[in-house]
């Protein structure tokens, strides 16, 4: 493999199945409001319940999945892995 064909394939692998990446980049998005709020100085207790789910969603769910994105990777899958527990 040259790096043209890397970069190539690199490029078009979210474009394969875009509701999964969007579903992906969704649950980022919520992860980050997070941090948001809290720089905004909210501070009750719906914040620190979001906060709660923001450390599950974060940690578990997003990272799990990159997880399984990178071992299909590894054995040549060329769509990305269904979000299933």
């Amino acid at each position: 493999m040259d790096i043209n064909e890397i970069i190539s394939d690199s490029i078009k692998y979210p474009f394969t199945d875009w509701k999964k990446i969007l579903i992906l980049g969704i649950l980022t998005v919520i992860t980050g409001l997070n941090s948001i709020f809290q720089s905004l100085g909210f501070k009750n207790i719906g914040l620190t319940l979001f906060s709660l789910l923001a450390f599950v969603l974060a940690y578990f769910l997003i990272s799990g999945y990159q997880y399984r994105i990178i071992k299909s990777s590894l054995n040549d899958v060329e769509v990305p892995p269904e979000f299933n527990a």
